[in-house]
C-alpha cells in the first residue's frame, strides 16, 4: 500500500469511519513492521533470546509498537493504534542546582561577566566604583577583588520546575559565609563603555577575572530526593582539572524542602554540610538510587575515575541527610576524555555513560557494588566533539543485565528507527549488530517520515517545551520475563 493512500485512509477514518474500522484498515498486513538483523562483529548467539520493544509514530496520530526477539525466525510482531487527537510527547523534569560567582542579577559564566548597568554587575562594588570615577566613552582598569570583597559573592540557582524560596535575601549572605571562597589576590579586568560621554548612559560593563596563581572554576553537582536536596561543590584548576585549595568549605551539603505536585519550597538557610569530599578527588556527578537508599558520588583523581557509594545515615547524632561511606569502586579502563552524561539504574546494577559513548557498569547484588566492565558504544553518528555531533546512546539507551552479559542498545540517529546493539562480557565486547526497521526510508507526501515516539529533547535544535498532560514514552526498551526494562 502506498504511503500517500495510507495517509488518505487515515484521514478518512478520522471523519467517516469508526475508530475500530480505521484501525483495521491501517493495520492491514502490508503495513506490518519487519526488523532485519545485520551482524557487524562477534557471535550473534551472544544476543539470543533478547527482545527489543520499539515504539514509533507519524504526527502523533499513527502509533506503532513492535517487538523483535533476536534469534527467532519471524521474530517481529507489531501492533497499530490510531489516535483521533494528536498525541504530544513530554519528558520527566529533572531538578538541578548550580553555584555561581556573582549575584541574583548577574553571574560569571566561566571567567567572564557582562551587564548593562554597574549595579547589576556580578561584583557591583567594583563596577559602581569604577563607573563613578571613570571618564570618557570607553575606559578600563584592572582592580584587586580583595579590596572590595574578602569572600566571593555567590548565588545558588535551582532549576527544573516551580520554585518558592523562603528568606531568600538572608540566604544569600548565609551561603557566602557557608561556602567561604576567599578572593585571595584575584584581580578583575573591567571594561566600561557609555553611549554618550555628556549623558553618561551606560552601554555595558564587562569583567574578566585574572587569578592570583592559576585559573579556578566551581565544579558542582546535585541530587534531588523527595524531601531534600544534596549539593556538592569544590574548586578546580581550569588548566589541570585538579583540586585547588583556597581554604574554601567544600564538600557535600544537604537542604530539606517541601515538595508536592506544584513544585518545591525551600529555605537555603537550612543548607548544612554533611560530608567531606574523598581526599584528592575532583567531583564529576551525584546520584540517588530509585529507592533513595544509596547515594553515589562519581569523582576522578590521579588514579582514575571512582564511584563512591554511601548509605543514607540515620544514626543518632548524625545531621539531617547524613551519609556513611560504604564502598569505593575504581572504574577500571575508564579514561574520562568526554564529559559525563548520566547514571541509569537498572535491575542488577548501574550504567554510567559519557558523552563520547564511553560507559562503565557496576553490578549491585544484595546491597554490595562491584565493578563489572567498561567499554565504548559505537559512535553511530560520528565522533563526539565534531560539529553538531551528539550520539543518542549516552542519553537515550536501554540496558539489560543478567549477571553474565550486559546488553546495550540505542537508536543510531535522532530521526530513524534503526537500532545498534552490543553485548559485553566482563572481558570485553562479544557481539555488535544493527537492527534495521522497515519503516525507515518511507515518507508521506508532506516529506515527514515515521520516527521514534517520545520527546527527543537532546536532539539538535529540539524544542524545550512541555505541557501538562504530555505523554512520557520511552521508544526503545528491552523486554524480559518480568516486563520491560
Amino acid at each position: 500500500m502506498k504511503k500517500s493512500l495510507f495517509l488518505i485512509l487515515v484521514l478518512a477514518g478520522l471523519s467517516l469511519l469508526s475508530l475500530p474500522l480505521a484501525v483495521a484498515v491501517i493495520g492491514a498486513g502490508e503495513d506490518r513492521i519487519v526488523i532485519a538483523q545485520e551482524v557487524i562483529s562477534g557471535d550473534k548467539e551472544a544476543a539470543a533470546g533478547v527482545t527489543l520493544t520499539l515504539k514509533s509514530h507519524w504526527d502523533g496520530r499513527l502509533l506503532w509498537e513492535a517487538e523483535y526477539t533476536i534469534g527467532e525466525k519471524d521474530g517481529t510482531t507489531s501492533a497499530f493504534e490510531f489516535s483521533d487527537s494528536k498525541v504530544s510527547f513530554g519528558w520527566e523534569r529533572q531538578w538541578d542546582a548550580g553555584l555561581y560567582f556573582g549575584t541574583d542579577l548577574s553571574v560569571f559564566e566561566g571567567r567572564n561577566c557582562m551587564s548593562n548597568s554597574a549595579q547589576s554587575f556580578a561584583l557591583p562594588r567594583i563596577s559602581v566604583d569604577l563607573v563613578s570615577r571613570g571618564t570618557g566613552v570607553k575606559f578600563s582598569e584592572t582592580m584587586r577583588v580583595g579590596d572590595y570583597y574578602e569572600k566571593y559573592p555567590l548565588i545558588l540557582r535551582l532549576e527544573g520546575g516551580v520554585l518558592q524560596y523562603d528568606s531568600y535575601n538572608k540566604a544569600t549572605g548565609y551561603l557566602i559565609n557557608l561556602f567561604n571562597i576567599p578572593t585571595c589576590e584575584d584581580r578583575l579586568e573591567v571594561y566600561v563603555e557609555r553611549y554618550y560621554e555628556k549623558h553618561g548612559n551606560l552601554r555595558f560593563v564587562r569583567g574578566i577575572r585574572v587569578y592570583d596563581s592559576q585559573s579556578v572554576e566551581i565544579v558542582d553537582a546535585s541530587a534531588f530526593a523527595q524531601e531534600g536536596m544534596y549539593f556538592a561543590y569544590d574548586l578546580a584548576s581550569t588548566e589541570t582539572g585538579e583540586c585547588v585549595e583556597r581554604g574554601q568549605n567544600a564538600g557535600i551539603f544537604y537542604c530539606p524542602y517541601q515538595r508536592d505536585e506544584n513544585g518545591i519550597r525551600i529555605d537555603l538557610n537550612e543548607l548544612k554540610k554533611v560530608c567531606d569530599f574523598p581526599k584528592d578527588m575532583v567531583l564529576i556527578d551525584l546520584a540517588l538510587d530509585t529507592k533513595e537508599e544509596y547515594f553515589y558520588l562519581l569523582a576522578k583523581g590521579s588514579e582514575g575515575v571512582r564511584l563512591f557509594v554511601y548509605r543514607k545515615g540515620e544514626d543518632k547524632g548524625m545531621p539531617l541527610g547524613g551519609l556513611v561511606l560504604q564502598e569505593e569502586i575504581p572504574l577500571e579502563g575508564m579514561e574520562e576524555n568526554g564529559s559525563f552524561c548520566r547514571f541509569s539504574f537498572v535491575d542488577g546494577g548501574i550504567l554510567l555513560t559519557w558523552n563520547d559513548n564511553n560507559f562503565s557498569f557496576v553490578e549491585k547484588t544484595e546491597g554490595r557494588h562491584t565493578f563489572w566492565c567498561s567499554g565504548r558504544f559505537p559512535e553511530t553518528m560520528g565522533q563526539f566533539g565534531a560539529e553538531g555531533v551528539q550520539n543518542p546512546f549516552p542519553r537515550e539507551n536501554t540496558c539489560l543485565f543478567d549477571g553474565k552479559r550486559l546488553v546495550l542498545a540505542a537508536f543510531e540517529n535522532w530521526d530513524d528507527m534503526a537500532v545498534r546493539l552490543v553485548v559485553h562480557g566482563r572481558d570485553g565486547q562479544l557481539y555488535c549488530g544493527r537492527y534495521l526497521n522497515s519503516q525507515d526510508g518511507e515518507y508521506f507526501e508532506d516529506g515527514r517520515g515515521i520516527s521514534p515516539q517520545g520527546a527527543r529533547i537532546w536532539a539538535p535544535n529540539s524544542a524545550w517545551t512541555m505541557e501538562a498532560g504530555d505523554e512520557i514514552v520511552t521508544a526503545l526498551k528491552f523486554k524480559t520475563e518480568e516486563g520491560e526494562n
